[in-house]
């Protein structure tokens, strides 16, 4: 069976099961991450890096992105100097405003939609960043849903501790996310029952046993649709 024939008949199966809403009436789905899932962040941010700071391993920003997926991952990165850099980087719209987006993300989450609801942005972007970041998603046609954005200041600690508490929080009115970064399950308790899909991971980097490591948005499109069928195929049992 081709894939396109087999979402086809999955559409017919799932939209009669009762994954569009629950008993309230309020819609669920699954939530998507900003940086590094739907824009190319580190990529751009380490550009400017190289050009201050060096490029000791002499990588393209894909490669270096691609191999540390965050500047503060790279052994030879963890200055002062470099982390203040970065951390102006976090504040300053200029920096968000041109960045690309990934080019498979709109066509897979399209894909996705199809399959489950789209119904919430967690982004540990602070909230001044919200206008750019909402303009930012309308000129890239990502789906209208809400925005949520962190109410603290940039911490590394704290920022990835928050993420996790609002995604178990609103569970299970989100059922889980799509994001790059694997400290977002770090903070999730054992008793957290939804799934978080690692984008751009291989199954060796799979920290928590309610994650799926999915290599690139095909992955994503392909093992959401996996997922999602077994949990209808078990509810119609």
């Amino acid at each position: 069976m081709t894939w396109n024939l087999f979402l086809y008949t999955l559409n017919l199966e799932f939209y009669t099961t009762p994954y569009m809403k629950n008993i309230s009436g309020i819609q669920q789905g699954i939530a998507l991450d900003i940086d590094d899932t739907l824009s190319w962040t580190c990529r751009e941010w380490v550009d400017h890096i190289f050009r201050e700071f060096g490029n000791p391993e002499n990588l393209s920003k894909g490669e270096f992105a691609k191999k540390y997926h965050l500047v503060q991952n790279a052994q030879y990165f963890q200055r002062d100097d470099v982390l203040a850099r970065c951390m102006q980087f976090c504040y300053d719209e200029r920096y968000y405003q041109e960045l690309p987006s990934i080019e498979d993300a709109l066509p897979a989450i399209n894909e996705i939609s199809r399959i489950i609801p789209i119904v919430a942005y967690l982004t540990t972007r602070p909230e001044l960043l919200r206008k750019i970041t909402d303009e930012w998603l309308v000129r890239h046609n990502f789906p209208a849903v809400p925005l949520i954005m962190n109410p603290h200041e940039f911490s590394h600690g704290i920022t990835a501790t928050w993420k996790s508490k609002a995604l178990e929080e609103r569970y299970p009115m989100i059922l889980g996310i799509i994001d790059d970064n694997p400290s977002i399950c770090e903070g999730l308790s054992s008793e957290y029952r939804g799934t978080v899909f690692l984008y751009g991971h291989g199954d060796a980097d799979v920290p928590h046993p309610r994650s799926i490591a999915c290599s690139d948005w095909n992955d994503v499109a392909k093992k959401i649709t996996e997922h999602y069928l077994c949990q209808s195929s078990e509810r119609v049992k």
